[in-house]
């Protein structure tokens, strides 16, 4: 069985308020606007629990409550088990990935969850850097193998 419980302190408010007015009649639903300002993303906190749920679906969840972008490789699912309490957006991410065993990385408002072993290989405008370092103190061959994980498909990394 699984149990998902969800409040966001601000959007239940919100919603509460809302449905006061327009019972009362005091606004009409048009009158009410937009909820969620994207500036303040992480300025408000979230509670949620789940048992046994599918990580798809809670992110999902999230997302649509919180109106963000969550991005999710083909590679993320099963199931998690989690109790959160007044925590920002990003954290809440964050420890829901995590608990289910994946990583986040945040480009811009979008939030990107993926393998841990996929973490930082790809860059995330698409276009190529070059870099050169100097190193001292440090064996050249040891740094690179210790970088060549990390490379993405199209990297490369050489020694001189």
């Amino acid at each position: 069985m699984v149990n998902i419980d969800f409040v966001s302190c601000r959007g239940l408010r919100w919603a509460l308020a809302s449905c006061i007015l327009l019972v009362a009649g005091a606004v009409s639903a048009d009158d009410l606007g937009d909820e969620f300002d994207a500036s303040d993303i992480d300025a408000r906190t979230i509670s949620m629990s789940a048992q046994e749920a599918e990580i798809t679906e809670v992110l999902g969840m999230l997302s649509k409550q919180e109106r963000v972008n969550i991005l999710l490789s083909s590679d993320v699912r099963g199931t998690v088990s989690f109790n959160i309490f007044d925590v920002s957006l990003t954290e809440a991410i964050e420890q829901i990935a995590n608990a289910a065993g994946f990583a986040i990385e945040k480009r811009g408002q979008s939030y990107f969850v993926f393998n841990h072993d996929d973490a930082g290989r790809y860059n995330a405008n698409g276009l190529t850097r070059v870099k050169t370092y100097e190193l001292r103190y440090v064996d050249p061959l040891t740094v690179e193998t210790m970088l060549r994980p990390y490379l993405s498909s199209y990297g490369q990394l050489s020694v001189d």
